[in-house]
């Protein structure tokens, strides 16, 4: 198995990248963990403009809101279960 590095991991250990404007999005709704049709997902805006940020929030959030099912595979893929909980 080979170690996930983040791409802004990578630009931010860059010289001259520092403020590099980073928008990253992540769907639980393509099958990464066995999750197939399930609505929900995140995005994440670094070094972007806050008057930016305020309008893509805006748009992103009168169209998209995954309902339970999705939030609950979206918080299980950020932080799964722990071996050793009741729950894993």
């Amino acid at each position: 198995e080979k170690e996930f590095i983040s791409a802004k991991k990578i630009a931010m250990e860059t010289p001259g990248c520092e403020t590099l404007q980073l928008v990253s999005f992540h769907s639980t709704s393509k099958g990464l963990i066995g999750e197939c049709g399930r609505r929900g997902g995140y995005m994440e805006l670094h070094h972007i403009d806050p008057y930016v940020q305020t309008q893509i929030y805006k748009l992103a959030s009168s169209g998209l809101c995954s309902g339970v099912p999705g939030q609950l595979m979206t918080s299980l893929m950020i932080k799964p279960p722990l071996p050793d909980g009741e729950s894993y």
